[in-house]
């Protein structure tokens, strides 16, 4: 359902297109959500070990992309701010859900940690003064449900 509702969000409605960036962004989304279910077989593992490799593989990934953009190098301190922010923003937040998983399992850390995009959008509406459209609304809704159905399936197999 959640799937589905982002590819509603992709979708230009009044001329029934689709854009490449928006073919990637679905492909990037159903990535992350195998990775999730590796990372979970993985959660009984050292956390800290877990996102060293994460971090090692994301930073080689970049890089990479970077290299054959032909990117030009920033200088050190930038560097160092870079880091300090993928340390914060990706590794602690990985290493807690890693954590979450292994406490709580997949299914229900997946359902509480897809309510980011939610917070995203209501900061966007509030903040930024972004449009309240009918795809949004829609998209939204099928969100909602599809959360519901994870976080209800998981609790009714844990009674």
């Amino acid at each position: 359902m959640v799937f589905i509702a982002s590819c509603v969000l992709s979708t230009d409605v009044s001329h029934l297109t689709i854009n490449w960036g928006s073919i990637l962004v679905i492909l990037a989304t159903f990535c992350w959500g195998l990775e999730n279910n590796f990372t979970r077989v993985l959660s009984d593992k050292n956390p800290i070990q877990i996102v060293i490799v994460k971090g090692m593989g994301v930073g080689l990934g970049t890089l990479i992309v970077a290299l054959v953009d032909q990117e030009n190098w920033p200088v050190l301190p930038i560097i160092g701010i870079a880091l300090l922010l993928g340390f914060l923003s990706f590794g602690v937040s990985i290493f807690f859900y890693i954590l979450a998983q292994r406490y709580i399992g997949a299914a229900r850390t997946s359902a509480y940690y897809a309510l980011s995009p939610f917070l995203s959008t209501f900061i966007a509406i509030m903040f930024l003064r972004e449009s309240v459209t009918f795809q949004l609304v829609l998209a939204t809704l099928m969100m909602i449900a599809g959360s519901y159905v994870v976080v209800r399936e998981t609790f009714s197999h844990a009674e």
